[in-house]
């Protein structure tokens, strides 16, 4: 079996439809894969349609934005992958709408602050019509490309949406909230592309909230020094073992977990 448990559509910041991810994935030979789109899953029912026609499994998945308290007032940001859940649960999607509100005032707030600053970009409207679609930093990146402020993505977050100066905080439940809702709604909880000098420090922690796995293998450090100490870390910990491509565009299906790989976190979605 290979499968892909982090992959992301136009519902959030990726660049392709649930429909079309899910078609790729087919043409590749993905037998199982997760939408984990950031803090909606407004994508999965139309990839779990397209996954039947095709023989492709799809798993309901979110990537969900989190605050982890470490202690002395030190906060870190963290992604949960988070999978198997019920879609209709109410304090699941309570919880994924009211981070979607955040982000949205948060991003037109930022516009805001940049065009003072003489950078006026728009966003197109399509992203403006539903509260189920999540607004997300490289919305903004594109808008000022569009408008002529940045020369690509990468320089608009260099220039303008990498500090403080332009872009806006917003709240975050905290991993203890989110870990909770996700197990109650029948879920499991992945922390996602975990940082290597935070690892040592966080997994402790995220395992006293219930954490379930940890993404060791991605496609930008699949059996590298990194991906061997946060296998070495999950173990540690009693965590199951998880990863994926994190695909935003057309490289869906180049890279694939295998059951040797992440066996058991596939099986416990099963």
């Amino acid at each position: 079996m290979r499968f892909d448990l982090h992959l992301h559509t136009t519902l959030s910041d990726g660049r392709v439809t649930p429909e079309a991810l899910v078609f790729k994935a087919a043409a590749r030979g993905l037998d199982l894969l997760a939408v984990t789109d950031h803090d909606t899953t407004a994508g999965v029912a139309a990839a779990q349609a397209e996954g039947e026609a095709w023989g492709v499994r799809v798993v309901p998945g979110v990537e969900l934005s989190v605050d982890l308290p470490l202690g002395d007032g030190d906060t870190l940001p963290i992604h949960l992958i988070c999978l198997g859940f019920d879609l209709e649960d109410a304090a699941l999607q309570a919880l994924l709408a009211r981070i979607r509100a955040a982000r949205g005032a948060a991003a037109r707030e930022t516009l805001e602050r940049l065009s003072l600053a003489g950078y006026a970009a728009t966003l197109p409207a399509h992203l403006l019509e539903t509260s189920d679609r999540t607004l997300c930093r490289p919305h903004l990146a594109d808008a000022l490309v569009r408008a002529g402020h940045a020369r690509s993505r990468n320089d608009a977050f260099d220039r303008f949406l990498a500090s403080d100066t332009y872009r806006t905080a917003y709240a975050l439940p905290t991993a203890e909230e989110a870990i909770g809702i996700v197990h109650r709604a029948g879920g499991l909880a992945v922390w996602a592309h975990p940082p290597p000098r935070e690892i040592d420090r966080g997994a402790p922690v995220l395992t006293d909230l219930g954490l379930d796995g940890l993404e060791v293998f991605r496609a930008s450090f699949r059996s590298s020094p990194a991906s061997l100490y946060a296998e070495e870390v999950a173990r540690h910990h009693g965590l199951l073992v998880g990863g994926g491509s994190d695909a935003h565009g057309l490289t869906i299906g180049e890279f694939a977990l295998t059951e040797d790989l992440a066996g058991p976190l596939a099986r416990a979605l099963a």
